[in-house]
């Protein structure tokens, strides 16, 4: 019986080894998420974040997985040079997405970066059936100057045509119709009440980090910090600045090449050495404009309700 209960343990060990070995080297299932808002350094952080050793980040910058129902806007489909511009991806398939994150066993977070999941109705939902025990990282900044940013990076795309009161006055209109354009969110993406709010009813306090890299007393680099302790890792230095804004020296070309598509397909496939030749000759030295007082005051009124709501 002895030998018989040890050729048997040998015969199972043998059977179940190639699956532990599958195990082994199976993806890892994310379990910590930038989700937003856009324009308010979360690239800089999710970069700040991978050069940690203990914080694995997707190597694609917004796999955008978690946010069905922006995938079902019509805007999605209208606008494919916008979802190519800058190698943007809105990865479905969940084997896709999980085969972007290799095994690493030094690794105690597995990190993505996605900024449509917060303003997304269904990400926060999506994210907890997922990961119940995945840390949230909400970045937010004051929604004037954070639709002020998203401005500008629309005019250096070729998106923007109006100045920015006309676009926000377009915006606000869209949000008093319950409508909101995918990637002219002005107004729309700047109501953070709701969307914190469905992520704090999706998962449990202690899990959901929120700041404001703006508030007084806050910078970039301090709530960097601040997300360290949170995460219980250690802070490597100073944050990097990313996404800042520029002009188009023509404006009009720009539109043109933005509208056919050849910005998007110049994106994708000229080296970095030409990309840079281009961008030399493409944009302005001219710094980029800023806010007047009168238009930061008149439009965080606008923004008032859903700041009161968000503080409570």
């Amino acid at each position: 019986p002895r030998k018989f209960a040890v050729a048997t343990a040998a015969l199972v060990c043998d059977s179940l080894l190639p699956n532990r070995l599958w195990l082994a080297r199976a993806p890892m299932r994310p379990n910590l998420f930038i989700v937003g808002a856009m324009k308010a350094a979360t690239t800089s952080i999710a970069q700040f974040l991978s050069t940690i050793d203990s914080i694995q980040m997707c190597p694609v910058k917004e796999p955008q997985h978690f946010c069905t129902d922006l995938y079902e806007h019509p805007d999605f489909a209208a606008l494919p040079q916008i979802r190519a511009f800058g190698g943007q991806e809105w990865i479905r398939e969940r084997d896709h997405y999980l085969a972007l994150f290799a095994p690493s066993g030094a690794a105690r977070y597995v990190a993505e970066a996605s900024t449509t999941y917060l303003y997304s109705k269904r990400a926060a939902q999506e994210i907890a059936a997922f990961n119940p025990d995945a840390r949230i990282v909400i970045l937010l900044r004051q929604p004037v100057q954070r639709a002020f940013s998203e401005y500008l990076m629309n005019r250096k795309i070729g998106l923007a045509r109006g100045s920015f009161s006309e676009e926000m006055a377009a915006d606000q209109i869209r949000v008093q119709r319950g409508e909101f354009h995918l990637f002219e969110r002005y107004v729309y993406a700047g109501l953070y009440a709701g969307q914190v709010e469905r992520f704090l009813r999706a998962f449990p306090r202690e899990q959901v980090f929120i700041a404001a890299i703006d508030e007084p007393g806050q910078n970039v680099n301090t709530v960097a910090a601040r997300i360290c302790a949170f995460l219980g890792v250690e802070a490597p230095g100073p944050v990097p600045r990313l996404n800042e804004a520029g002009l188009a020296a023509f404006p009009g070309l720009n539109r043109v090449l933005f509208d056919s598509g050849i910005k998007g397909w110049i994106s994708r496939t000229f080296p970095d050495s030409l990309k840079s030749v281009f961008k030399r000759l493409y944009y302005s030295d001219a710094a980029a404009p800023r806010l007047e007082e009168a238009e930061i005051a008149r439009w965080t009124e606008v923004f008032a309700p859903d700041i009161a709501e968000l503080s409570r």
